[in-house]
């Protein structure tokens, strides 16, 4: 049964992250591009085996992956609420998250644009309940650190829903979803602008 949202993030998540953050001069230079996707997912429950269900920031350029196939490497995956409306369901909702770690997450953003979403929050992640989407709405995407152990840091992305659709696969009606999509696949940049990132 799928839970109601809760936005999690408290100040001593935040300040966690915060303090495991690194700036980008004592990095290595990033060496991959921030690129823009579009992806589309089926209905975990209903759609088919071999068509990806769920989105992977750490899959970088067509982060569209099938859960069956990649164990707990993705970020949330897509399908119907219990009320029956599209939804991403962040992994703990899955019951596949990894102990003792930041967990992947979204937040939804307002008052912008997909290609303003420049920079992620530090909290207010919604990671443990499932996510009701619409057309149009976009959101913020956080990895695990597990992604980036040595740093202990997470990766970034973004996403904004451009449609939500009803697909006939022989006697089964599943559903779709189809987003554009930016993955920064640089340990410990936080940039969400296309281009090798500098921050």
């Amino acid at each position: 049964m799928f839970r109601p949202i809760r936005v999690l993030g408290t100040a001593a998540l935040a300040a966690g992250i915060a303090s495991l953050a690194c700036s980008s001069s004592t990095l290595a230079p990033a060496s991959f591009d921030n690129v823009v996707d579009t992806i589309t997912l089926y209905a975990l429950s209903t759609g088919p085996l071999n068509q990806p269900n769920a989105y992977s920031i750490n899959t970088g350029i067509g982060g569209g992956v099938e859960t069956w196939n990649v164990g707990s490497n993705f970020e949330f995956a897509f399908d119907l609420d219990s009320a029956g409306q599209p939804a991403f369901l962040p992994l703990e909702v899955l019951n596949l998250t990894v102990p003792n770690t930041v967990l992947p997450g979204l937040i939804k953003a307002t008052n912008t644009t997909f290609d303003l979403m420049t920079t992620p929050p530090s909290n207010g992640w919604i990671t443990s309940d499932t996510i009701p989407i619409q057309v149009g709405d976009l959101y913020y995407v956080r990895t695990a650190v597990t992604t980036c152990a040595t740093l202990g840091v997470p990766l970034y992305g973004k996403v904004e829903v451009l449609a939500l659709d009803s697909v006939v696969l022989g006697d089964t009606v599943t559903h779709t979803v189809k987003f554009q999509s930016l993955a920064n696949q640089n340990c410990g940049y936080r940039s969400l602008k296309p281009g090798v990132p500098s921050s």
